[in-house]
């Protein structure tokens, strides 16, 4: 009785790190608030003395307002009112150390009253604590907005993960399935976590109703069935297998899945109509202070993942040797793909939906046009940036294709100018105003600790450092670089350990020239593509090359 012991598959929960507070200050109401500098998942601990019956309050928060810590947007979803607060009543026998156990909060500041000396940065620490996968990549360059950013969605991301991936680490720490889609490409070029991914897509088929329907949230109370899944969301089953094969090369997690996936598949038909779905959360937490309110339709983001998740189950029944069922599903694919560009898509004039940013890259990201049509909508892209005066105004799926959708075509140039446009919405607003962690939304910040905006890492990866893993030989059997060159940006460097071991490219203009060092690990090879459009085929060991840029 009792269940079936099995091995342990993803790493612990662990202290990754412990900061000191950085400053203490008085509060107007006379209380004591503690600044860590960082804003982190994890708890605090206390040593220190006073009288015995006395008790310390301990509150952890991530704003400040009006010079006292300001948690409402954080206490509004709990019954009582009130959260992320410890109380330690002291026994009155010298320095006492306490810190609570099997819980954790998140937080950059913490309000300590109740007890005299608080006025002592020593009496308090931070523990940043999350699941303990390690960190396999790495990316820095000339820009440090880009660092800052780079930073950001790292942090957001490890403190969103405690045995589960979640949407934010204090008000609701939910499984939210859409989230950790949009963050996982990222998260597997940074971070040592297909085991992790692995645990929590054998949750999917615990919660899979008989009938394949997915909740937008796994696990789940039973909550999130009927609002908040939807294709942009229950993707997660399909994009993180795919994910974990194309930058680890493996094949198991496929076998893992492929009756959860087939069967929701199946699912999706009852919502099909014409070729097309419509059900579930479209383009999430667009920006609310701009004039421009065109948001893709919810029928074509939705038609675009039913079409990617059947094309991802056709890839994985090849791979897997199921042939009969690659064929079923690749006419599906080819079906879905169809019905959308008839609708949605008018090639000869290079316009999608409505237009907004969102619906263009969307189609450019997927592929779902090719040739003269694809080149003339990523145009009307480029466009529809420039009358926003260099903004891109999209929400979580946007945000997810807008940035490669450009450089592919292009025009990195300005997907870079869009992330580090100083004025609201982009990402170097955030940085500007000391975020350590991304925001739930482009505005206050509702949630400080969001990671689903954490793809612009990989758009940094691919096209500023230049590296791109290759399909057709996952696992860096094989990748590609092409470093993307912007007049802003002088250097930039990238590293990743691969199942073949260490990928990195460092590159730097200088002088009229541009020099790049390239390193290959065993057993892969490289095609590095120069500024010129140059071709170099690079086999094991680390290469130096230089080329006079125009």
């Amino acid at each position: 009785a009792g269940g079936v012991m099995q091995p342990m598959q993803m790493p612990s929960v662990k202290i990754m790190d412990t900061l000191k507070p950085v400053s203490v200050k008085k509060t107007p109401s006379g209380k004591y608030l503690f600044d860590f500098g960082k804003n982190i998942s994890g708890f605090v601990e206390i040593a220190m003395s006073a009288k015995k019956g006395e008790t310390l309050t301990i509150k952890l928060g991530e704003k400040i307002k009006d010079g006292e810590l300001d948690t409402s947007e954080i206490d509004r979803y709990n019954l009582d009112g009130e959260c992320q607060v410890n109380k330690y009543t002291f026994k009155g026998e010298g320095v006492e150390s306490w810190h609570p156990a099997f819980t954790y909060y998140a937080f950059q500041y913490a309000e300590l009253s109740g007890v005299d000396g608080l006025d002592n940065p020593d009496v308090i620490k931070a523990h940043h604590a999350y699941t303990s996968f390690g960190k396999i990549g790495d990316f820095e360059c000339s820009d440090e907005t880009l660092n800052k950013i780079y930073r950001m969605g790292c942090t957001s991301f490890v403190n969103n993960y405690h045995g589960i991936p979640t949407d934010c680490p204090h008000r609701e720490k939910n499984g939210w399935s859409g989230d950790t889609q949009l963050s996982a490409e990222q998260a597997l070029i940074n971070f040592q976590v297909e085991t992790s991914y692995q645990k929590w897509l054998r949750d999917f088929r615990d919660v899979q109703r008989p009938d394949g329907q997915l909740p937008g949230i796994i696990p789940t109370s039973m909550w999130g069935y009927n609002w908040g899944s939807g294709p942009a969301w229950d993707c997660a089953l399909f994009v993180l297998p795919h994910l974990i094969y194309l930058y680890r090369g493996e094949t198991s997690v496929y076998e893992d899945i492929y009756d959860c996936a087939a069967n929701y598949i199946e699912y999706c038909k009852y919502w099909e109509k014409d070729g097309l779905v419509l059900f579930g959360l479209g383009d999430w937490c667009y920006p609310t202070e701009v004039e421009d309110k065109r948001i893709a339709s919810n029928e074509l983001t939705d038609s675009i993942y039913y079409y990617v998740n059947v094309s991802v189950m056709a890839d994985m029944a090849k791979t897997l040797g199921k042939r009969k069922d690659c064929a079923k599903y690749t006419a599906k694919a080819k079906a879905i793909k169809k019905a959308i560009v008839d609708k949605y898509v008018n090639a000869a004039k290079g316009e999608v939906d409505n237009n907004c940013q969102t619906a263009l890259a969307a189609i450019l990201f997927h592929d779902l046009v090719s040739g003269a049509s694809a080149k003339k909508i990523a145009k009307r892209l480029v466009k529809e940036i420039e009358k926003a005066d260099g903004h891109f105004l999209a929400g979580i799926l946007g945000c997810k294709y807008i940035f490669s959708a450009l450089s592919e075509y292009g025009y990195t140039e300005t997907a870079y100018k869009a992330i580090t446009n100083p004025t609201y919405p982009s990402y170097r607003v955030w940085a500007d105003k000391g975020a350590t962690t991304m925001w739930e939304d482009w505005e206050n910040g509702f949630s400080r600790n969001h990671h689903m905006y954490s793809d612009v890492i990989t758009w940094m990866y691919k096209y500023v450092a230049g590296i791109k893993a290759d399909i057709k030989n996952p696992g860096f059997k094989h990748f590609f670089v092409e470093p993307k060159l912007i007049p802003e940006i002088d250097w930039a460097k990238a590293e990743h350990e691969s199942p073949y071991g260490a990928v990195a490219v460092s590159w730097k203009k200088e002088n009229g020239i541009f020099n790049i060092e390239v390193t290959v690990p065993c057993g892969s090879s490289a095609t590095l593509i120069l500024p010129s459009g140059k071709q170099t085929e690079l086999l094991c060991g680390t290469h130096k090359i230089m080329e006079k840029l125009n």
